[in-house]
């Protein structure tokens, strides 16, 4: 797939995240919003136009500093606000995304995991997830953060590229059907649907199934 390509198809996934989550928030249980309240205080919503600013009009190395879009929660914790956090290298031949998913359990607890691109060496160089305590550089550590390993464990991922990591943290959120929700959204948007490299991740992924 081209560079191009895929930077829109991560694009038109995280547009579709942004969009399911603020369904979501307008929803959300007195919990949750006391809960998303705690979230917000460390990292503000971004909303569709910021998202475009930064990711399509925007520089190719970069990241949503204290920002981040906040998600649909899994099912089994829907009073629990997700917020994806992203930072991202487009200027080699092939695109580099790294993700920090963070639930907060309630207004006091925090835990989160990040979705990495291969490193160098030999250790992890494959596309995998860990635990992290901090959503961006380690040190940041969010308030409430479980005490977590954050180097181990390591969990290899059926990604060969930053967008089917992505793609990665659909189905880690939400499942299968997290995946077939996007793919009917991909039908129906004119621009999804034309996009080859996100029909054709979304294709591997389905793949996945025994």
């Amino acid at each position: 797939m081209s560079a191009d390509s895929e930077r829109r198809a991560i694009r038109y996934v995280l547009r579709e995240l942004l969009r399911t989550g603020e369904t979501w928030s307008r929803n959300a249980s007195r919990a949750a919003k006391r809960a998303k309240q705690t979230a917000e205080a460390r990292f503000s919503p971004l909303g569709l136009m910021e998202l475009d600013q930064q990711f399509r009009w925007g520089s190719d190395k970069g990241d949503f500093g204290t920002c981040a879009i906040y998600v649909a929660p899994p099912s089994d914790q829907k009073n629990a606000p997700t917020a994806l956090w992203c930072r991202w290298d487009f200027r080699g031949k092939r695109c580099s995304c790294w993700y920090y998913l963070g639930t907060w359990l309630n207004s006091a607890q925090f835990i989160a995991y990040r979705f990495e691109m291969p490193e160098k060496g030999d250790n992890h160089n494959y596309y995998h997830s860990q635990p992290c305590r901090a959503m961006g550089r380690r040190k940041d550590v969010v308030t409430g953060a479980l005490p977590v390993p954050v180097g181990n464990p390591t969990w290899p991922l059926a990604a060969a590229s930053a967008l089917e990591l992505l793609l990665c943290i659909v189905a880690s959120i939400h499942g299968m059907d997290g995946l077939r929700d996007m793919d009917r959204s991909a039908k129906r948007n004119p621009k999804m649907r034309q996009n080859k490299a996100l029909l054709d991740a979304l294709r591997g992924m389905f793949a996945l199934q025994s």
